[in-house]
């Protein structure tokens, strides 16, 4: 096994393999756990150097699965994988102590230096362009969902 290698969580096949045929090219090695309970099998006999999950579904779940190996002393850095991204959302990420956000549908240059970013335990924010106008309410209300979760179960300070 590689010294650099990294642990998703994400249950989409055709994402899991793409990224870990991007990521080999790259000489980073990719487990993937298609849920977080076959994710904390995995971690009672690997540490990961860092974990990539899903910011999109289940949010809970990944939060609880983070909160769960940080109290047995595993605390790899995040990468929080979503498909859909404002620069409001990048900063509310980073404001509740994520090490980086990486879009879905990133193109391959992008994958490997958010990955290797984190596993050399830097951080990635890219910057995102928005429309000036307004997020609706809907947009709204998921944003603060998903920040009331990583101020939940986050890192504490």
């Amino acid at each position: 096994m590689s010294d650099h290698y990294a642990l998703l969580v994400d249950s989409d096949p055709y994402f899991a393999d793409d990224l870990e045929t991007v990521l080999s090219g790259a000489g980073v090695e990719l487990i993937v756990a298609v849920s977080t309970s076959q994710a904390r099998e995995l971690v009672k006999t690997i540490t990961p150097a860092a974990l990539l999950l899903n910011l999109d579904a289940p949010l809970r779940e990944a939060m609880r699965f983070l909160g769960d190996i940080r109290t047995k002393g595993i605390d790899p850095p995040v990468l929080w994988i979503t498909s859909h991204l404002t620069q409001a959302g990048v900063e509310r990420v980073r404001a509740a102590g994520g090490q980086g956000v990486m879009l879905r549908d990133s193109d391959t240059v992008t994958r490997v230096c958010a990955v290797r970013a984190i596993l050399n335990g830097d951080y990635y924010f890219p910057p995102v362009l928005t429309n000036p106008a307004t997020p609706g309410a809907k947009a709204i209300a998921e944003s603060e969902r998903i920040i009331k979760l990583l101020h939940m179960y986050g890192r504490p300070g």
